[in-house]
């Protein structure tokens, strides 16, 4: 699928110097993390570039076999294409193959979701058709490029995460992919300092359907931004198929049954008529919707639900998406369930109703450490509705909480502050102090906003003397 050096040229308008017969390669990084053996390598900024001139030869023991620059004077032993624009000759690249293969390509984008949705669906699906997809949350341009240029002629689905929150920019990422079916998975106030209101978010991010193949579909979800996203989505492209999925029977996918039982969940739901059993194995109350947009999406692509409806029990999720570990350190035992890498004022609404299913077993205690709920920069701080989130941490039944960072500046959230034991905005003042209130049967919840220290907690657990971290095992 990668092009040769002719057409490689014909594709960028470069020139290749230090060429030789013997160059063969088989894929393009454009980062060193990411440079694998006999690719070609884009170094798209300073430091990459300077990487390669510094350290040539551990850049040619990692593997790259040649360079794409428009660095004139960029100076190696190795064959390298000297191009007017690295960026937009990577783009190119991407496109030419993009259009060597027939892979049915899936476009995914949201507030929330989006790397989740891609993980999942990709596991669901992997077994029945050859499916390709970039297994992490690179989403702007360089992350679409490369998510096409590691196509194969065999695949038949390609799965590309794409950030949507500006407009000119969701187009352009919905240009190059020219999906076959777009997933919007979810709206929310994240990024709000970006697209200024709600309104501009549903609109720029629906904007994706723009470049959607002839009889292109966009799966959405009903929720209270359905009606505004459905007439954008039209505005955008008149042309498009639209699929939904959500909570009542007008859906194309919907959920007929659900009852939460060992920190997942046993569905019944209609995918398009089609009537499905199975278990979620994630606790988080918004993963059974999710879970509604991947079947549905799978069964678009011309999978057989029947044959990969029993395999959803055993889907892992991304780290961003939640994780539910058993603890021992020491003599003392309990659960630690991480959603530390993802707050937004939709995600805590969510986190804070999937408490109010989990209940510890015996003696033990419902305990949560937490950051803020939002980037401060966001600007999303006036959209925190105080009242509906007293209810909501009521309803969650927590028996203690800590928190750090900027928590305190948003303490309405608390009707019954007698729960609230200790607060430092240096998380380092905080770790031990909750890890040593743990004791035996108590669940741990940890919750915070990405720029938040707090996913670091996880990770000292995971350091502590005597400590033993295993993964919750939901088919017991």
């Amino acid at each position: 699928m990668i092009p040769t050096c002719e057409e490689l040229v014909n594709i960028t308008k470069g020139k290749w110097r230090n060429l030789n017969d013997d160059l063969s390669f088989i894929g393009i990084s454009f980062t060193v993390y990411d440079l694998q053996k006999q690719n070609i390598f884009i170094p798209l900024d300073e430091d990459e570039a300077s990487y390669v001139i510094d350290e040539l030869e551990e850049v040619k023991k990692k593997g790259a076999v040649a360079i794409v620059t428009d660095n004139i004077n960029f100076n190696t032993t190795l064959p390298t294409l000297v191009v007017e624009d690295a960026n937009e000759a990577f783009k190119n690249i991407a496109i030419a193959i993009r259009d060597k293969t027939d892979a049915k390509r899936v476009l995914v984008t949201g507030s929330y979701g989006k790397t989740g949705f891609k993980v999942r669906l990709y596991q669901l699906i992997k077994a029945e058709q050859k499916v390709r997809t970039i297994i992490n949350s690179a989403n702007m341009d360089f992350g679409v490029y490369r998510a096409l240029s590691v196509a194969n002629k065999e695949d038949q689905v390609n799965i590309i995460e794409v950030a949507g929150a500006n407009l000119s920019k969701a187009k352009k990422r919905s240009k190059v992919v020219q999906p076959h079916i777009c997933v919007i998975t979810s709206i929310g106030y994240e990024h709000l300092y970006r697209t200024k209101t709600i309104n501009n978010t549903i609109y720029n991010k629906s904007s994706v359907v723009k470049y959607l193949e002839p009889n292109g579909i966009c799966i959405i979800q009903k929720d209270k931004y359905f009606t505004r996203m459905k007439e954008n989505i039209i505005e955008h492209n008149p042309n498009t198929i639209i699929k939904v999925f959500g909570e009542d029977d007008s859906c194309d996918a919907y959920v007929i049954y659900k009852e939460f039982n060992n920190f997942g969940w046993d569905v019944k739901a209609n995918i398009e008529g089609e009537i499905l059993e199975y278990r979620v194995p994630f606790p988080e109350i918004h993963s059974i919707k999710a879970s509604l947009s991947e079947f549905l999406c799978a069964k678009l692509l011309g999978v057989e639900l029947k044959n990969v409806v029993k395999r959803y029990k055993y889907i892992k999720n991304f780290q961003s998406s939640g994780k539910l570990y058993e603890v021992k350190i020491d003599e003392k035992k309990f659960l630690l369930y991480d959603q530390s890498h993802r707050g937004g004022i939709e995600n805590y609404e969510s986190f804070f109703e999937t408490l109010s299913y989990i209940k510890p077993k015996n003696y033990g205690r419902k305990i949560v450490f937490t950051s803020e709920f939002v980037d401060y920069e966001d600007n999303e701080m006036d959209n925190i509705d105080a009242n509906s989130f007293q209810k909501l941490i009521s309803d969650a039944k927590i028996d203690a909480l800590f928190t750090v960072e900027k928590f305190s500046e948003h303490i309405d959230v608390l009707k019954d502050k007698t729960i609230w034991k200790k607060h430092s905005f240096d998380y380092e003042n905080m770790k031990d102090v909750v890890l040593d209130f743990v004791r035996d049967d108590d669940i741990l919840c940890v919750k915070g906003i990405f720029e938040s220290q707090i996913s670091e907690f996880i990770e000292y657990i995971e350091t502590c003397q005597n400590a033993k971290v295993d993964e919750y095992k939901f088919q017991k």
